[in-house]
């Protein structure tokens, strides 16, 4: 991959944010979708997104002709709070991780499918391009963010949570449906 550039054909791979939610309901308003890292336009690529008062994860496949996605409703993790966030993809499974704790997952076989659009990679944008006047933007603050070219285990995705975020996270159990 290029500089920038979220390797694709891979069989996994791992996004990382760590991110303060300042308001719930102004994530992901207008329909606009709020990429946190990454790229998903269309049927392409991995991201972590905001959209509608929701965390997701979506990978495009080769395998699929549409993105597959978890997802993680924002009023079950809360504002106010530093919140370390991790999407995994290891060929098999897609995971969703609050704070080191599994919060949801979907099993989807195949390689990532290489972004069919110019935008390659976004951090903290509307790969859309829309400007916030609009409306499509999160309040919220980004603290850090990763990209791993292999799926995390769920071990290096604690110890991820817990080196970042310290006291910073409202760790909480989660059990998956």
């Amino acid at each position: 991959a290029n500089a920038g550039e979220i390797p694709t054909g891979l069989s996994g791979i791992t996004l990382e944010a760590t991110v303060l939610i300042n308001d719930v309901n102004r994530i992901g308003e207008n329909n606009m979708a709020f990429t946190i890292i990454g790229n998903s336009q269309d049927v392409s690529g991995v991201a972590l997104i905001f959209y509608k008062n929701k965390i997701k994860i979506k990978v495009g496949t080769n395998e699929y002709n549409w993105y597959q996605q978890v997802e993680i409703d924002l009023n079950e993790i809360g504002e106010g709070k530093a919140h370390n966030i991790i999407g995994t993809y290891d060929g098999n499974y897609i995971r969703m991780y609050v704070d080191g704790v599994l919060y949801n997952q979907l099993q989807v076989a195949g390689t990532l499918k290489d972004s069919i659009n110019n935008t390659v990679m976004a951090l903290g944008a509307n790969t859309n391009g829309q400007n916030p006047e609009f409306g499509s933007y999160a309040n919220m603050n980004m603290i850090s963010a990763r990209v791993y070219d292999r799926a995390l285990t769920a071990e290096e995705v604690a110890q991820n949570a817990n080196a970042l975020q310290g006291k910073k996270t409202n760790k909480k159990q989660h059990t998956i449906k």
